[in-house]
């Protein structure tokens, strides 16, 4: 497991006159019992047991713990939170990447800060959880005492920067205002492809796709040929062989976002032992080799696709990935899922075989005097998403989802 925090904090509250709550850092999400974060989080796959997983995954990059709310004994509001060496200029374009390298080449410590983040690097949506008795008003200025705590901690760490990471567009419409007020600037993260699964077949799903779209797939299709495609929970014995598929492909991404692209150590075997029959590996072999996988979370009504990982140059010449789509749609058809969410990266393919994209944002506070001026100045430039080579090369064509 990773290393613990220094402290617990805690820190007594009101709000509107009303009885004093408690906000408590916690070191880990043990501290809270499984039964009561999951209130928060109903129905949701990336839950309790999801993020203790990866608290044991034995990341090289991250430190996790959790923030919690209490009304005397009970838990009315919480999310998970992270600490890493962030290199600030990942937002930036690539000529200012080049600058900001030979800075760190002799001053590390300009480019390279510690960050502490409410959010998650295993997660695309920051989970931020309240009880639903609380009132919207409620929730925002409760989430402004929360992240006022953090900065707490923050300050008790030596750490300049607090961020939230990848909040969702409701959320950011909700809580911007407030966030704002509170001292937070804000730019655009990666967004999310997700595609609306309302097909009745697979034929159904192919012919919703334009005629060029359909022409191309059917001979992917062809192309794949023969592969034997499985769903497990288990992944033992395979484990090594699933890690080593991932690192493969992960290795082609034509960007590169440092600890955020980290796969912790043993994250697949925890999340896949620590599961309440919500987690699926799609393996596909030719021939009797596993050359590829997708490792998923299964909801109720929504199958959020995690990692993909394929063996080259095997996967280019049988087009394996358009495969593993189409097996991915036809799970989602055959299991009443309507909603396919699939994740930040390759984003042209993502839309052309039929997904939008949900904006995401990124909340961030810098209270250091030498550089604060600085990053407040360059704000404006700041956007991982209009720096990603896929969202570029998109443009225009990149649909976005007007209600997100």
């Amino acid at each position: 497991m990773t290393a613990a925090w220094s402290q617990n904090t805690s820190e007594r509250q009101s709000m509107d006159g009303k009885a004093a709550f408690e906000i408590r850092h916690h070191n880990s999400i043990s501290e809270i019992t499984e039964r009561d974060w999951n209130s928060l989080f109903v129905g949701q796959s990336e839950d309790w047991a999801y993020f203790l997983a990866c608290e044991k995954a034995n990341s090289k990059h991250f430190r996790f713990s959790a923030l919690a709310a209490y009304s005397g004994q009970k838990l009315i509001a919480a999310a998970p939170v992270f600490k890493l060496d962030f290199r600030i200029d990942m937002a930036l374009g690539e000529r200012a990447q080049k600058l900001s390298s030979y800075v760190m080449s002799i001053a590390p410590q300009l480019v390279k800060l510690p960050i502490l983040g409410m959010g998650h690097p295993m997660t695309e949506e920051c989970p931020i959880g309240f009880t639903s008795d609380l009132s919207d008003t409620e929730k925002s200025k409760l989430l402004v005492l929360m992240v006022k705590h953090l900065e707490a901690v923050a300050s008790n760490e030596g750490i300049k920067i607090v961020v939230l990471k990848d909040v969702t567009n409701s959320d950011c419409t909700q809580y911007r205002a407030s966030l704002q007020r509170a001292g937070f600037g804000v730019i655009e993260s990666l967004p999310i492809a997700q595609m609306n699964v309302r097909f009745s077949s697979i034929e159904h799903y192919i012919q919703s796709l334009p005629s060029k779209r359909r022409t191309q797939l059917r001979k992917k299709m062809r192309q794949a040929g023969e592969v034997d495609v499985s769903f497990v929970e288990n992944i033992d014995g395979i484990e090594a062989e699933i890690k080593a598929l991932y690192e493969e492909t992960r290795q082609r991404r034509a960007r590169d976002y440092e600890a955020f692209d980290e796969v912790p150590e043993d994250y697949f075997s925890q999340v896949t032992a620590a599961s309440n029959d919500n987690v699926k590996v799609m393996l596909s072999r030719i021939d009797g080799k596993l050359v590829g996988f997708m490792f998923l979370l299964v909801e109720a009504n929504r199958l959020i696709f995690k990692f993909v990982g394929m063996h080259y140059p095997l996967a280019l010449e049988r087009s394996l990935y358009f495969h593993q789509w189409m097996s991915l749609v036809e799970y989602c058809i055959k299991n009443g899922i309507t909603t396919l969410q699939a994740g930040q990266t390759n984003y042209i393919t993502k839309v052309r075989m039929g997904c939008e994209l949900r904006r995401s944002w990124i909340f961030y506070k810098y209270t250091g005097r030498v550089l604060g001026p600085v990053i407040r100045a360059i704000d404006p430039k700041l956007s991982l998403a209009a720096q990603e080579p896929d969202l570029i090369e998109l443009g225009e064509h990149a649909r976005y989802m007007e209600h997100s």
